[in-house]
């Protein structure tokens, strides 16, 4: 009998262990297929992730010639911008010695500026009617040449 109470004991040890192991496989087995799962979405994430990247890369890649072209255009603008300061600046200067040397030519002869003025209203009243009669000729104006008599 003590033979056959140990086989019971053994086969319901056996029976336990079985059904334990059997237990711990299929928890194991569903374990497994949830992180499947799991590793199969993160497969499908860092695709989508790598294709992201991929598209900031060649945005990126896209925005630094732009923004090289657009240094390089500013740069261009700038020296223009420069260039169009020193024309000012040399128009100014040319502005300002001019009216310097008409306020010189106006002290030494005062009056010659009017008539001046009156000598080129009279050449074109002349012009104006046809007849040249030359006045302008011996004129001191140098607005007033020989081309326009002949007109």
């Amino acid at each position: 009998m003590l033979g056959l109470k140990a086989t019971l004991i053994t086969g319901a040890a056996g029976l336990m262990a079985a059904l334990v192991l059997g237990f711990l496989w299929k928890s194991e087995q569903a374990k497994s297929a949830r992180l499947e799962g799991e590793l199969s979405q993160a497969l499908a994430n860092t695709e989508v992730l790598k294709t992201a990247v991929e598209d900031q890369k060649a945005a990126f890649e896209k925005m630094a010639a732009l923004v090289n072209g657009n240094s390089e255009r500013v740069q261009e603008l700038m020296q223009e911008r420069d260039h169009a300061n020193g024309e000012t600046a040399r128009a100014r200067a040319e502005i300002d010695s001019l009216r310097a040397a008409e306020a010189n030519r106006a002290l030494q002869a005062p009056f010659g500026r009017g008539n001046f003025a009156r000598e080129r209203f009279t050449h074109s009243l002349q012009r104006i009617a046809g007849t040249a009669g030359g006045a302008g000729e011996d004129s001191h104006d140098p607005n007033i040449t020989a081309s326009s008599h002949s007109d």
